[in-house]
């Protein structure tokens, strides 16, 4: 059994060590107090008398417990997983095979590999399927090689028009099974997605200039033109 942590930035959190350390370094000066008596002193611990400054450091009980805390709250921040190994995970990836998808490939496979690379370290094994939103081919790969998925998506070539992903996430939910993850990457925001699916979104405003509609007709000479409506979308 391994262990891995899904979340590497926390154990920024254990910076919080050396700032607890240099508190208890700093000692606050010492009270003139006077008093009739001396064997009081006898009880009192040394104390600094010039002031802030770096001593010896105490063994105090409030030290201890205090970097008790900061241990513990590391520990939570990195999220620790025990990966068995047998484990496996199944994840499903449906990509929008919408026509505007096709100006965001190289983000979308740059995103995707950094995704999938975090969550493939929940599980020995993480078996991938990727498929179009258009369901009218083909899964886009299909197995258990995160670099081998990458390099497939250079061969998906998104030119549908708009549609409803619904049946591709229905049919993802049912490959990835109840335990298993299901993400939509498209390059529109998604904020309800059915079958319990993660939106990848990687999509950003770009210009968007395309024909809107085309007509072909003969002229008086019986020749045909054509004329063609071309619409600013930015």
């Amino acid at each position: 059994m391994s262990i891995t942590f899904a979340n590497l930035a926390g154990f920024w959190a254990l910076l919080g060590i050396p700032i607890i350390l240099a508190i208890h370094f700093l000692q606050r000066q010492s009270k003139l107090v006077t008093i009739t008596t001396l064997f009081l002193l006898e009880q009192m611990k040394r104390e600094s008398v010039s002031g802030k400054k770096f001593e010896r450091l105490r063994n105090s009980i409030p030290l201890w417990l205090q970097l008790l805390a900061v241990l513990i709250l590391t520990w939570l921040l990195v999220q620790p997983r025990w990966v068995k190994p047998e484990s496996i995970q199944r994840i499903a990836i449906v990509l929008d095979g919408s026509a505007s998808m096709s100006a965001f490939r190289e983000p979308l496979a740059e995103n995707l590999e950094k995704e999938l690379a975090k969550l493939a370290t929940a599980a020995k094994t993480t078996e991938f399927v990727v498929l179009d939103s258009r369901m009218d081919s083909e899964p886009v790969y299909n197995g258990t090689d995160l670099q081998e998925l990458v390099t497939a998506l250079n061969d998906w070539e998104p030119l549908g028009s708009a549609h409803d992903p619904g049946s591709a996430l229905r049919v993802g939910r049912s490959l990835a099974r109840t335990g298993g993850l299901v993400i939509f990457a498209t390059d529109h925001v998604t904020p309800d997605l059915p079958y319990n699916a993660r939106l990848l979104a990687v999509g950003n405003e770009v210009a968007n200039v395309g024909f809107a509609g085309i007509d072909v007709a003969p002229n008086a000479d019986g020749e045909l033109t054509w004329k063609a409506l071309v619409r600013n979308y930015s």
